[in-house]
This record gives structure tokens, C-alpha cells and sequence, in this order.
């Protein structure tokens, strides 16, 4: 099986939503093959099949369009979770005076709270706003129990996000956490 890693992508052009993959200043619509699904959650959970009809259309010069002639988006607007794992890295348990955890600190985020690139991010009712730059995981299937071995093949691919935080009702308010 030959992978060819693609840098998938959600974008809006003339206010239509649409997912494709960048290539080098191109987006290749995948709209231009209409049996590809047209989000990108739906993408993915097409599996094996939309994945090669997509790797098919990028080789055949198709539906491409210049890259900045349209806006790119949070990658999935549709996530079925959010989840979160905090305090993963020593020099942040050590920032925050906090214990370095011996197991995952999960929590989760709203799916409403995702925000695409450029968007405005409200700040209201907090005095201690914090943001964090945080690598983020797209899991491609579903999985339960997963062998370490094989944790790769449910990942679909990464990105980056903004995790903004109201500290002060995280951690102080009723109680805190």
C-alpha cells in the first residue's frame, strides 16, 4: 500500500464551505469529484475509498484553484468530541505550580468554542485570559482499546490550535476544577 500524505484542508470560497488538499499554492477542491464527501468529518469517516478518490483527483491536475484566492477554515466544524489533555508537558506543570501528573489530564472543549484561522476570539467575564498553542490530533476512525502498536493507523493527520482559557474561572471560582 503506497500512503501519499496530503495537507487536508476546509476553506470557503464565494461563501460555499468545501474541503480539499493544499498543494504547494493550490487547493484541489475535492467538489470537483462528486462522489468525494463535501465535509470533512463525512471525508473521513468514508475511510479507505474517499481517501484514494481524493489521491486520485490531487494526481489528475483537476479542481484546483490558487490557494489564496480562498479562505481556509477550521479543518472539521463537526467533531463528535473535543477531547483535551492538560498539564502534558513538565515545563507547564512547572509554570502552573502544579504536580507533574502520573496519568492523562483529560477534559474536553465545546465544539461550538472552534474557531478558524483569522477568526476574532470574544474575550468577556474573565480577568485572567490564557492561551496556550497546542498540537492537536484528528483521530480518522473509530477505536476502543487500541494496542500502541497500532495507534497510528486511527490517526487521520495533526494540526495546530489556540487554547484560550478563563483562568480565574477554571481555577478559583466555586471551588475551582
Amino acid at each position: 500500500v503506497t500512503i501519499i500524505l496530503m495537507k487536508l484542508v476546509t476553506y470557503e470560497s464565494g461563501g460555499v464551505r468545501g474541503i480539499g488538499c493544499l498543494e504547494s499554492s493550490d487547493v484541489v477542491q475535492f467538489s470537483a469529484d462528486d462522489s468525494i464527501p463535501l465535509d470533512m468529518r463525512s471525508f473521513l469517516e468514508a475511510g479507505e475509498s474517499a481517501l484514494q478518490k481524493a489521491q486520485t483527483l490531487v494526481a489528475s491536475g483537476n479542481g484546483r484553484v490558487k490557494a489564496d484566492s480562498v479562505k481556509i477554515l477550521c479543518p472539521i466544524f463537526n467533531p463528535e468530541k473535543v477531547i483535551c489533555v492538560g498539564l502534558n508537558y513538565v515545563d507547564h506543570c512547572l509554570e502552573a505550580g502544579m504536580p507533574i501528573p502520573t496519568e492523562p489530564v483529560i477534559f474536553s472543549k465545546f465544539a461550538d468554542a472552534l474557531a478558524s484561522p483569522g477568526d476574532a476570539i470574544v474575550i468577556d467575564e474573565t480577568q485572567e485570559m490564557d492561551w496556550e498553542v497546542e498540537m492537536v490530533v484528528v483521530i480518522g476512525k473509530e477505536g476502543k482499546r487500541i494496542p500502541k502498536a497500532d495507534a497510528m493507523n486511527y490517526v487521520a493527520g495533526f494540526s495546530v490550535a489556540h487554547d484560550v482559557s478563563a483562568r480565574d474561572w477554571q481555577m478559583k471560582k466555586n471551588g475551582g476544577q
